[in-house]
């Protein structure tokens, strides 16, 4: 059985199982780029070490040293670019650290699959582990704005819920 057929019957599985249009889209994306890598092969063909080897090569593409900074001046520019009109489309609108992640999680999911279905004897992405990617900071209320939404609230019980949520008994 060839990826693609593959992909036919876990696109079908997902939807009865009530994915959502959008997740199946973007897996579809994933399938697109993985085949593109790898080919439309045979998945009993498909080993550990060469999913490993693609995910490297993705991994250059997508985690260089200081992806983050990186990834950041890419967007810069092609922002730049697209808003000056010198390209139709921004090809570096998408792109983030967790891309690999995202990719990563597919392979394996798509192994399960065919592995459970019986489609394969081994799965052959079973040790593949996501790479670490940077932890988003928590954004907090300054105290400027906690006392903006106190004069805000219309009644005693939104201020008790505010002062809950806040943490603080009183003002």
């Amino acid at each position: 059985m060839k990826l693609n057929d593959l992909w036919a019957l876990y696109e079908a599985d997902k939807r009865i199982l009530g994915f959502s249009p959008h997740t199946l889209k973007a897996y579809s994306l994933q399938l697109r780029i993985l085949i593109r890598e790898i080919g439309d092969i045979e998945i009993e063909e498909i080993s550990l070490s060469l999913l490993k080897e693609y995910l490297a090569k993705e991994a250059e593409r997508l985690k260089p040293s200081s992806l983050g900074h990186r990834i950041r001046f890419v967007r810069s520019l092609f922002r730049f670019a697209f808003e000056e009109g010198h390209i139709a489309r921004n090809p570096a609108e998408r792109l983030k650290p967790s891309s690999l992640g995202h990719r990563i999680r597919f392979v394996r999911s798509l192994f399960r699959f065919a592995f459970e279905e019986g489609h394969i004897a081994r799965n052959p992405s079973l040790k593949l582990r996501e790479p670490k990617t940077e932890k988003r900071i928590p954004k907090f209320l300054i105290e400027e704005d906690v006392i903006q939404l106190k004069i805000s609230c219309l009644s005693n019980r939104e201020r008790a819920l505010l002062e809950f949520l806040n943490g603080k008994t009183h003002s």
